[in-house]
């Protein structure tokens, strides 16, 4: 859901801005892999005992979504910073110019 969000509601308001759509095409992969990683997760089997492939796969796939998640989250954190510190600084310039 939260990428889902991403992707129709934010993404579609930034692609409208100025670097919107360079914002929305390095985020947007991310999704795609994180969407592809989740079902493979729900593809492991979760049987107790575990076996051993199954271990091991379900470890890269919670590593492989740690390090996108970690890597994703902090590009978001840059890139939306970066778009609110631009249009933060354009509505006060435009508020100083009306007082």
């Amino acid at each position: 859901p939260h990428a889902e969000h991403e992707d129709q509601l934010l993404y579609a308001a930034l692609v409208n801005n100025a670097g919107g759509l360079t914002t929305a095409a390095l985020l947007r992969p991310d999704h795609v892999e994180l969407k592809a990683l989740a079902d493979e997760f729900a593809a492991v089997p979760l049987n107790a005992p575990l076996p051993a492939r199954a271990a091991n796969d379900l470890r890269r796939i919670l590593y492989s979504i740690h390090a996108i998640l970690k890597l994703h989250f902090a590009k978001e954190e840059q890139l939306y910073m970066s778009f609110l510190e631009e249009h933060t600084y354009h509505l006060r310039e435009s508020s100083d110019l009306k007082s």
